[in-house]
């Protein structure tokens, strides 16, 4: 193979930095336009949205990778490789978002959140005492932007990998190498 490690990684931050984008471009629209994100259709939605981005993104990514192998050939392990990497980049890039979100632009905003889910889980009589405060601690924890955005990036990260493991099927090729005689 010609290719170099040098376009492995520029090849994944490429692809990655692109599904990144999108994907936080329409994060930060639904922000600006204070759309509800506890709507259920809302959250379906977006999860096919990210699903759709990330997928084209690995999948063309991929194809990139093949294209510029010398012969044309991608085995899936290269082919699950590169979508993994290109996953990493993309969920790292959305981690970092995130981060700074929560933390610089809306502080509050997992507070927010949970706060509905909170006053719920206090004013029921019906949970036992000592349940209610191992659900009170949990919901504490997930207000915690850093624990609540690496729960998050774990779980997207995860998500890739099921997508990588699918999506590197398709971008298998391995065509018998043609050489042809130069010696007429």
């Amino acid at each position: 193979m010609k290719t170099s490690s040098r376009f492995w990684i520029s090849n994944a931050v490429s692809y990655g930095m692109i599904a990144a984008l999108l994907v936080i471009i329409v994060r930060a629209a639904v922000y600006l336009l204070d759309v509800s994100p506890t709507n259920i259709s809302f959250g379906m939605l977006n999860f096919v949205y990210n699903l759709i981005v990330l997928s084209i993104c690995l999948y063309l990514g991929a194809i990139a990778w093949r294209k510029k192998s010398e012969t044309g050939n991608l085995s899936y392990i290269q082919g699950l490789l590169i979508c993994i990497s290109i996953s990493f980049v993309t969920v790292f890039f959305i981690h970092v978002y995130d981060l700074i979100f929560y933390t610089l632009i809306a502080p509050d905003y997992i507070a927010n959140l949970l706060e509905p889910q909170l006053t719920a889980i206090s004013g029921n009589p019906a949970i036992p005492p000592m349940q209610k405060l191992q659900m009170m601690e949990k919901m504490q924890k997930l207000s915690s932007p850093f624990y609540s955005t690496g729960l998050n990036a774990l779980t997207s990260f995860g998500i890739s990998v099921i997508v990588s493991l699918i999506l590197a099927i398709f971008t298998v090729r391995n065509r018998p190498v043609v050489i042809e005689n130069t010696e007429n």
